[in-house]
């Protein structure tokens, strides 16, 4: 695990409530063949939160399900409000995120994509080094 990746996600840790949620655009161990393998769970387990959207294959849900590791997540919705905070984020996409499921965290990792730069015009930036950004919404 990069010490840089650690370094944010405790911050995230060291500045926020337990109750606080983190939205991450870090879902995938790795993408095989444009298949994300959805074992991810870094950030939680070093924030100690809650993650809106992060290594779903581990969800008793996800048991038996054909694909494993590689299947879908199963709320469609949730994951592009999740991305789009990311991407595309507007003000209302992310007072949602902060209103109807509680995230109060957005961290960023750019060896996935980088964030968009308005989200830095409607978050505000906290922690930055070389691979990640962590947001704290309004």
């Amino acid at each position: 695990m990069p010490a840089t990746r650690v370094a944010a996600a405790r911050y995230v840790q060291e500045h926020s409530a337990p109750g606080d949620v983190v939205a991450t655009n870090a879902h995938c161990r790795a993408v095989v063949n444009g298949w994300c393998d959805a074992r991810s769970f870094w950030v939680s387990a070093y924030t100690q939160r809650s993650v809106l959207v992060e290594g779903w294959a581990f969800a008793p849900r996800m048991v038996g399900v054909p694909g494993g590791p590689y299947a879908p997540f199963w709320d469609a919705g949730r994951l592009r409000a999740n991305d789009a905070a990311f991407t595309t984020p507007t003000a209302d996409g992310l007072a949602d995120l902060r209103d109807t499921y509680g995230v109060r965290w957005l961290l960023v990792d750019r060896r996935v994509a980088p964030e968009s730069p308005a989200l830095a015009t409607l978050a505000d930036l906290r922690y930055t080094n070389a691979r990640t950004a962590v947001y704290r919404l309004r």
